[in-house]
């Protein structure tokens, strides 16, 4: 699976979720430079490593975030 691929399992599809989710608030609130890849982990309730085996970096993860944003 391309870290850009959407989730073919269910449960892998709530963690991006999740992920995406935290990542917005807390960009939103703090700004990109000021969130931590951990902060994002803990406010999402999944480990780093759940989180890189769904975006190679947090610059991936904006882009993940802008994939979201254009398909709504």
């Amino acid at each position: 699976m391309s870290r850009h691929d959407p989730p073919k399992q269910p449960r892998s599809e709530r963690t991006q979720t999740a992920i995406l989710d935290a990542a917005e608030r807390l960009i939103a609130r703090k700004g990109f430079e000021r969130t931590s890849v951990s902060e994002i982990s803990l406010h999402a309730g999944v480990t780093i490593g759940a989180f890189y085996g769904r975006f190679e970096s947090k610059e991936a993860l904006l882009q993940g975030l802008l994939d979201r944003l254009s398909q709504e």
